[in-house]
């Protein structure tokens, strides 16, 4: 069955695929509070990136390892689609599509009919985010050591220009772009000119997060960093712990000694939690200042003529 649009009932005909830490997620929670638009949970589902290489910097944010896995299975894709009825739009927000350059056509033959909605940032800005943001999992307290070792190899992914130019070359007029500080700014105008984009009756929204800035609560995102590996110790030890106070309650026989050692988690989340207590970042003015300035210009330089190749195709929202 096809849709108004020309696309199969079930595929997404509206993408946010981009990028990274420049307020897709901000955006996505603007769409979904329209009733038009169906927004997959979650937002990013990465079904269609599959054993796509994953850049480190994006690896050290989203704690992933090559090959990039997918949160749901094009079944599961298929059927959570599939239960969104009476929508003019199906979409999703997988950031993952926009690191691969073969990305654009393969989706484009997936379906060619769908709109797309990229947001961009000041890419500094950016950069300080994505570091911070990702702090508590690369614990790199260097970020020039950080930049030279887990950013700089892999930059191109990180740019904006290239990948908007092949999207727009296939999707033609079905591509537009949103500055994030246009969205922060006057939420309301943007996204009002979003919903005529779409053809859909436009609603009052009402922000509600977004992953663009400094982490909220540094120690917080610790917590969170270190839970996995407190829960895997606790996990092993507690059935060992049982059988120790089960058969030795005193704490003084034979085995007490050799099962504790027989366990290689032993301490490793505590052993973690002190690390990620004991790394701290730097402030984001010092941070700023410590981009390299070749860096700083590659960066001001993509930002800059993305946007003016936007204005130029009449691509931009703001």
């Amino acid at each position: 069955m096809n849709t108004e649009d020309g696309s199969e009932g079930w595929k997404p005909n509206l993408f946010v695929p981009g990028f990274p830490k420049c307020g897709t997620t901000a955006l996505c929670d603007y769409l979904k509070q329209n009733p038009a638009i169906y927004v997959m949970e979650p937002k990013e589902p990465n079904t269609l990136a599959v054993g796509i290489d994953v850049p480190a910097w994006a690896r050290d944010h989203h704690q992933m390892k090559r090959p990039y896995f997918a949160y749901l299975d094009m079944e599961q894709y298929r059927g959570r689609l599939e239960k969104a009825k009476g929508v003019r739009y199906r979409a999703e927000g997988s950031q993952s599509y926009v690191w691969p350059p073969v990305f654009p056509l393969k989706l484009w033959r997936f379906s060619p009919k769908a709109k797309l909605i990229f947001m961009v940032r000041e890419q500094k800005d950016r950069l300080l985010s994505l570091y911070f943001h990702g702090f508590p999992y690369h614990l790199e307290a260097d970020f020039h050591r950080w930049i030279e070792k887990r950013f700089r190899p892999q930059v191109t992914p990180f740019l904006f220009g290239g990948m908007l130019t092949s999207y727009h070359r296939l999707f033609g007029d079905s591509v537009k772009v949103v500055d994030n500080r246009s969205l922060s700014e006057r939420p309301e105008e943007v996204m009002s000119r979003v919903f005529e984009f779409l053809g859909v009756e436009p609603v009052d929204v009402e922000p509600l997060r977004s992953n663009t800035g400094r982490m909220k609560s540094l120690d917080e995102n610790r917590r969170r960093a270190t839970a996995p590996y407190l829960r895997l110790t606790r996990t092993v030890m507690t059935p060992v712990r049982y059988f120790l106070n089960t058969a030795d309650p005193e704490g003084k026989g034979p085995l007490r000694k050799p099962l504790g050692r027989l366990n290689p988690l032993k301490g490793l989340g505590e052993r973690a939690g002190t690390a990620r207590r004991g790394a701290s970042p730097p402030g984001e003015e010092e941070a700023a200042r410590a981009i390299p300035p070749d860096l700083a210009s590659m960066l001001d330089g993509d930002y800059g003529s993305t946007l003016d190749y936007c204005r130029a195709n009449n691509l931009m929202l703001d």
